[in-house]
């Protein structure tokens, strides 16, 4: 800053942190700070998921099946060549299974998988448990929770997307409380729906009769 603003100005902590190169939240404690900035390192997009197929949604097998075609993903032959030789300090060039890769596992939610607290990549339980410290003590109030939402970007537990159609109902809360009662409202009108059809059916079938229409007149005063 220059000027008249030279004076007024002073740097905050997390500026200070930043020259330092640590980032860090100021209204963290140290270890809070050093526990976030793992999770973070957990959460990079250096790192790969190694997905099976079958975890994998239709639409990702899709798109890698059409990657390896130039008309749909001209980046293919120089993504193969980045793959064969190149440097640490060399930019990646973009691919759309990464890019698919991001979107299933920080943007698309998912639930852990594995049922244990154990961790599965060779990481820090410790760092796991952080993570997941919201997931934990809700699953640990609700007793029945059978899927225990996932942290965007989980790595060191098996996670996998929510099943469109086989996910319970109770689960629904993880994505917020207005979806759980939205579902709720619209099986509730659904019921009622049908139910005000079951009445209107006797009326329904005495205006199709003969005893209505004797003569199957089409204009009856």
């Amino acid at each position: 800053p220059r000027g008249r603003y030279a004076k007024a100005y002073r740097p905050t902590m997390a500026e200070d942190n930043f020259e330092e190169g640590v980032i860090t939240d100021p209204l963290l404690g140290e270890e809070e700070a050093e526990a976030e900035a793992e999770a973070e390192d957990v959460i990079g997009l250096d790192k790969e998921y190694n997905d099976e197929k079958s975890e994998i949604s239709r639409a990702r097998k899709t798109a890698r099946y059409l990657s390896k075609f130039k008309c749909y993903n001209p980046q293919h032959e120089a993504l193969k060549a980045y793959e064969r030789h190149h440097s640490d300090d060399e930019i990646p060039v973009p691919s759309l299974d990464r890019a698919w890769a991001f979107m299933e596992h920080i943007t698309l939610p998912r639930f852990l998988s594995d049922g244990e607290d154990a961790d599965l990549n060779g990481g820090d339980v410790e760092g796991s448990q952080f993570i997941h410290t919201s997931a934990r003590s809700r699953a640990r109030d609700n007793e029945n929770d059978v899927m225990e939402r996932a942290k965007p970007g989980e790595i060191r537990r098996a996670t996998k997307l929510y099943p469109i159609w086989s996910t319970p109902e109770k689960e629904l809360a993880d994505f917020g409380i207005g979806v759980g009662i939205y579902f709720v409202t619209v099986r509730f009108v659904a019921l009622i729906c049908l139910i005000a059809g079951f009445i209107t059916l006797p009326t329904t079938m005495f205006f199709m009769s003969e005893d209505y229409s004797p003569d199957n007149r089409k204009n009856v005063t």
